[in-house]
Order: C-alpha cells, then structure tokens, then sequence
C-alpha cells in the first residue's frame, strides 16, 4: 500500500512540475507564459455571445471598451425565440458595467452589472459574475453566470480586440 501511495505521490508531482525523470534540471526550471500586455490605456473589443435564461436562448453582438483592462463598458444587443408557445423572436439590448480581478494573467474574473431593455419595453438590472480567459493577445472567451427575477442566467462568447 506504501508503494502505491509514493508511485502516486511521484506521479503528481512529475505531471504538476514538468519534471523528467531523465533530468533535474526540470525542477529548477521556471515554467514560461506569455501573458497578454494591455498597459494602461484603452482597448476596444467586439464579440459575439450567448446567454440562456428563463426567456430562452438568445445570441448577439457586443462592443467593450476596457481601460487597463479592469474596467469595462459596452454595449450588447441579442436577439432570439422565446421558450413560450406561439411566440415571436424577441430582443435584449443593454449596457454592461465590469471590473475584472487579475486583469494582467489569462484569467480574470469579476463582479458585472447589466442593464437590459427586453423587447423595448421592460428594463431589468442583473448582477453577474464573470470570467474571461485570454487565448492568445488578441481573442479570448468569456461566461458568466447571474439572476435575473431569482432565475438562473448563463452567458458564454468569444472576444477580438480590435484596438
């Protein structure tokens, strides 16, 4: 049982530290990534996204602008079929406010506040928490997840910066 639990151990560590077992160099070294480099200043993102709530599926555009990439204001409008009978396609078009955590490594997460014009008639505010990860120095994905009128909302989409 005792050399199952220190092959086990080994294992871990091997996978967790790129070690090799040829060489001991691998536990001296420093693993290498390339983080996307915004600076200070402003960058300009468009995207396409998903989000799914009690009103059905619903996709669109959006356009962010990101100072330092920590805070972030942009415009989304989504359309799509209710998940009621007989119903026509339907709209949401907003404004979204957010401030991201880590916004220097590949994955930042923060609070989001989105205000939603439905169909041009009502307006909701929904909290959510977001998440984006950086694929590479120009696109990333994003999903979130949040309540609106105590449901579940879920959102997903991929970004460009453009800027």
């Amino acid at each position: 049982m005792k050399r199952i639990i220190i092959f086990l151990l080994v294992l871990v560590a091997v996978a967790n530290n790129n070690l090799s077992a040829q060489s001991s160099k691998g536990y001296y070294q420093e693993r290498k990534v390339n983080y996307p480099d915004y600076g200070n200043k402003f960058s300009i993102e468009m995207g396409v996204q998903t989000n799914r709530s009690i009103r059905g599926w619903r996709s669109g555009l959006n356009v962010d602008v990101a100072i330092a990439n920590k805070f972030r204001v942009g415009y989304f409008s989504t359309s799509g079929k209710s998940t009621f009978e007989n119903s026509n396609k339907y709209s949401d078009q907003g404004m979204e406010l957010s401030f991201m955590f880590n916004s220097k490594g590949k994955v930042s997460f923060g609070p989001q506040i989105k205000t939603v014009l439905t169909d041009r008639r009502f307006v909701s505010v929904i909290p959510m928490l977001q998440t984006r990860i950086a694929l590479s120095k120009r696109i990333g994905v994003k999903g979130g997840a949040g309540l609106s009128d105590r449901y579940p909302v879920f959102e997903g989409g991929m970004m460009l910066k453009l800027h």
